[in-house]
């Protein structure tokens, strides 16, 4: 059955990706050609000498192609809870994403954060974990606690060969599958069970990873993709050293020796949201370590209401709004509601929280790309102009639900 369904899944998404492919191929050679250079060789034309007394340009000449950079996506997918209404059409969209990177070469690897894997689970895959050794840290360590049970999962990667990658994508087919809740029940292991949101310890361990990545695969941009409905909680406890939660605290690279100061820490009293400032400055140090572009799609709830009320949440701060005019604020609530209904998302300008991309994308239904309903609905006897229309507005409807693809795609190709 699941078999069947991945098959069904394909067969809906692959035009979808595979003019995706061809526009992302189309946006290179157009980069391309923006960066041809044509220069001279030194060495006489022959076909043109003959017109030397009216011509200077008689040399041979040569096009330059810079090459274009080498391009890899990580995606760390938020495995909480509060993402159950979420995960069937979060993991369509990796689907998609895998599809499309497998399509046009590009490495990829997805890892979904979680705190649901308790001690038993640890021990039950001890051969194929990492362990937690705090005999490593020096005091002063940011430390994430054992308690916390935090664990990245990695449930996609371009590693292998076609075999592999089928039986990948038979394994996101099941997990699909399994919050679908339809006619058919997927047992999945209890250790993947849905937890809390561990994304401050998935920003700093992604440094590592990153790296890894970068490096295993000679890429020169690595895009980090981070997929959640909400924030994390501040990591506040360090190694071999108590806190004064009454005093500024620094935190310090010790690889590069960068110092950012972190407002969180002491003055709760005056943050509306201290895990958001500590967030801003965990991703400067990503970047600082890895160079990587960090891109986050925060998922809100479909309905207009909510989601006018989340909009409003993540632009709290926001400087590019005047928030002491709440009905202005409303105002603009609404229309970003009205863009994200019919794009599927849009664009956070202003952010404060630290992402060089953020976008807030409409989450529940909006997200599933299977069975897309996208009919072409023309009149017998449409003229022309209303044909074109009719397949524009099929076309569409077809990208929105697969806004984190396109999104993805225009990031490395601008």
């Amino acid at each position: 059955k699941a078999r069947g369904e991945l098959a069904e899944f394909k067969a809906t998404n692959s035009k979808t990706v595979n003019y995706l492919a061809k526009e992302f191929e189309m946006r290179k050679a157009a980069d391309a050609s923006s960066r041809s250079s044509v220069a001279r060789t030194g060495v006489l034309d022959v076909n043109t000498l003959h017109s030397y007394k009216w011509n200077d340009d008689i040399f041979k000449k040569i096009a330059n192609v810079a090459d274009g950079k080498s391009h890899g996506l990580q995606m760390f997918l938020d495995w909480s809870g509060s993402m159950h209404n979420n995960m069937q059409g979060s993991i369509e969209q990796v689907m998609n994403l895998v599809l499309f990177c497998k399509k046009v070469g590009i490495p990829f690897d997805v890892y979904a954060f979680t705190n649901s894997w308790s001690d038993s689970e640890r021990d039950y895959y001890a051969d194929a974990l990492p362990r937690y050794d705090e005999s490593k840290l020096d005091s002063g360590d940011i430390l994430i606690p054992k308690h916390s049970h935090f664990n990245l999962l990695q449930i996609a990667t371009s590693q292998g060969n076609r075999s592999d990658f089928t039986n990948m994508l038979q394994g996101l087919a099941l997990l699909r599958s399994y919050h679908t809740q339809g006619e058919y029940w997927y047992e999945t292991p209890r250790a993947y069970c849905l937890g809390g949101t561990p994304l401050h310890e998935a920003i700093m361990t992604s440094i590592p990873i990153i790296n890894r990545f970068r490096e295993a695969n000679r890429l020169q941009q690595v895009t980090s993709v981070f997929l959640t409905d909400g924030d994390g909680s501040c990591l506040d406890s360090v190694h071999g050293a108590p806190i004064d939660h009454g005093s500024s605290v620094i935190i310090r690279d010790r690889k590069t020796r960068k110092e950012l100061s972190d407002p969180s820490w002491g003055n709760y009293g005056y943050y509306a949201d201290p895990s958001r400032c500590q967030m801003s400055v965990l991703l400067e140090m990503v970047r600082i370590r890895t160079q990587a572009k960090i891109v986050n799609f925060f998922v809100a709830e479909e309905k207009a209401s909510r989601f006018k009320s989340e909009w409003k949440g993540v632009n709290s701060g926001n400087k590019k709004y005047e928030f002491e005019n709440w009905n202005k604020m409303d105002t603009l609530a609404t229309e970003a509601t009205k863009t994200a209904k019919a794009e599927g998302g849009l664009l956070i300008e202003g952010s404060i929280s630290g992402w060089d991309h953020h976008y807030m994308i409409m989450g529940g239904k909006s997200m599933h790309t299977n069975g897309d309903d996208q009919k072409l609905d023309v009149a017998t006897g449409a003229k022309k102009g209303a044909i074109k229309r009719a397949f524009g507005k099929m076309s569409g409807g077809k990208l929105r639900n697969r806004l984190i693809l396109r999104k993805f795609m225009e990031l490395i190709t601008d």
